[in-house]
């Protein structure tokens, strides 16, 4: 992991073949961007290669391993240009998952996309585009967090940042 041309870079290793849970706190810095505007971008073209994580447009979130894609829509009480909390989760017995902040229900599961990475090269934090999406905190595990876990994660981020509560 670290800078190249501008962009943090991370090795993909650490997602391929497993469960994980990916935890993003961030907001769009202006709703009137062109879009995909990702967290997480992988950047391989090839299907089940590819890690990418964040906005679709802005009101959609996806959770893609290239080709094997799972979109949600933002909830109305919350709003791309605020500071939310957005659980990727991804199981191979549960599938896809998105959650936004503490909701119990997520935006969208699809426990038809339960096709694990088989391999992931890399990618780098941030947009593929640069655009300006404001990150504060990302956070990565190799398991698919329960329910009680992934809850009690997001009270500490939003502890942490002092987020209001929807």
């Amino acid at each position: 992991a670290g800078m190249v041309d501008g962009f943090f870079q991370y090795g993909g290793d650490k997602f391929q073949g497993t469960d994980y849970t990916i935890f993003v706190v961030a907001k769009l810095e202006d709703l009137l961007i062109p879009y995909p505007a990702y967290f997480l971008y992988g950047t391989s073209p090839t299907p089940l290669k590819n890690l990418s994580v964040g906005f679709w447009d802005d009101h959609t979130l996806i959770l893609s391993h290239r080709g094997h894609d799972c979109r949600g829509l933002l909830p109305a009480q919350y709003s791309a240009d605020q500071y939310n909390v957005y659980t990727f989760r991804f199981s191979q017995e549960d599938g896809m998952s998105i959650y936004v902040d503490l909701e119990r229900e997520p935006i969208n599961c699809d426990a038809s996309k339960t096709s694990a990475l088989l391999e992931h090269p890399g990618g780098r934090v941030g947009s593929s585009g640069g655009d300006p999406i404001l990150i504060a905190e990302i956070l990565a595990y190799g398991v698919a967090a329960s329910e009680a876990q992934r809850l009690s994660i997001i009270r500490g981020i939003k502890e942490r940042y002092s987020l209001p509560a929807p």
